[in-house]
């Protein structure tokens, strides 16, 4: 049987001989730390219970891959649940962002129609200006001619 703790499972009896420490990663096993494949197989001593394990032979000492399917699956899940979480923190900051971008677009939205106005009003302003500096020299000449 087979107790892991973090990274490390205890000794675990394979074909009537015990193998070593095994130092493994978080979550499912794709490799052996020893560089052979590892297989899931059914537990014979807690049956119904699944376990992956190192394909190379007991007789090859060393730390091998023994570990229970469902602590890797939790492990698995566990990891999968840290980077959701830190995805929907992205995407409220992303959110906010946008937030702040519809913002600056109105406020530019706003100064773009102040400015249309300002020109609008600088223009007729111009035109009064033109239209009174005719009048007055339309005076001018009749105030000339009259005298």
């Amino acid at each position: 049987m087979s107790l892991s703790n973090g990274s490390w499972t205890s000794t675990t009896m394979r074909n009537g001989r015990y193998r070593g420490l095994s130092d493994t990663k978080p979550g499912i096993p794709k490799k052996c730390c020893c560089g052979c494949e590892v297989e899931l197989r059914t537990s014979l001593i807690e049956p119904g219970r699944k376990f992956y394990i190192c394909t190379r032979p007991v007789s090859i000492p060393g730390p091998h891959v023994n570990k229970w399917w469902d602590e890797a699956v939790m492990e698995d899940l566990l990891e999968i649940k840290g980077k959701m979480e830190d995805q929907d923190k992205q995407l409220f900051q992303i959110a906010m962002d946008c937030g702040r971008v519809d913002k600056l677009v109105d406020e530019v939205e706003m100064l773009k129609d102040s400015g249309e106005k300002h020109e609008n009003k600088a223009a007729n302003e111009f035109k009064i200006a033109v239209v009174f500096g005719v009048v007055v020299m339309i005076m001018a000449m009749i105030i000339a001619f009259l005298k």
